[in-house]
């Protein structure tokens, strides 16, 4: 399996040293442009860093369980201010990473994600791509899916699939679908 190594950032990162990162090979830089309704206030100033270094780059909206759908997506499209619609640009992501407990006993939660997976392909004119990390991709969702066999997931096995990696080295997908 080839890579390409890129990274996400938000406020939480500062201000990253975007030459530095390119000249260790980074390619991509994914910046967040919203959570749940409300914007990342750095993310005008961290894409601004992240062009000027010459990578190319994206926006990114990590998905709260507990706001519907509409008012996320409509977010993610305003403050992104439509980055992702447009060729050299990297497609919209949607971050899968904050799923509780609660959510994952529900069919709230594979409603939830086809949903946006469905506006954000309306607004934007292409497919998200879907940030989460291994367990949740391999595990959680499909057994998830199971249990509400009335739901039809294939919506999201379409979308290409962004893996977390918290260590230094490289996720495993085995057995991912």
């Amino acid at each position: 399996m080839s890579t390409v190594e890129g990274v996400d950032c938000s406020f939480l990162q500062g201000d990253p040293n975007w030459e530095k990162a390119k000249e260790e090979g980074i390619q991509f830089a994914y910046i967040k442009s919203s959570e749940g309704s409300f914007g990342d206030p750095a993310h005008l100033k961290l894409l601004d860093g992240a062009i000027s270094a010459g990578l190319i780059v994206g926006a990114y909206h990590v998905v709260r369980p507990s706001i519907a759908a509409a008012p996320q997506i409509e977010a993610f499209l305003r403050l992104s201010e439509g980055l992702g619609r447009h060729p050299g640009q990297l497609p919209p992501a949607l971050d899968w990473e904050l799923m509780g407990p609660k959510e994952f006993k529900s069919g709230h939660l594979v409603k939830l994600l086809m949903e946006c997976v469905r506006l954000t392909e309306e607004a934007f004119g292409c497919k998200p791509v879907v940030y989460t990390y291994p367990w949740f991709a391999s595990t959680a969702f499909q057994a998830h899916a199971k249990e509400h066999p009335d739901l039809d997931p294939s919506s999201l096995a379409s979308c290409p699939l962004w893996l977390a990696s918290y260590a230094a080295s490289p996720p495993s997908t085995k057995g991912l679908p």
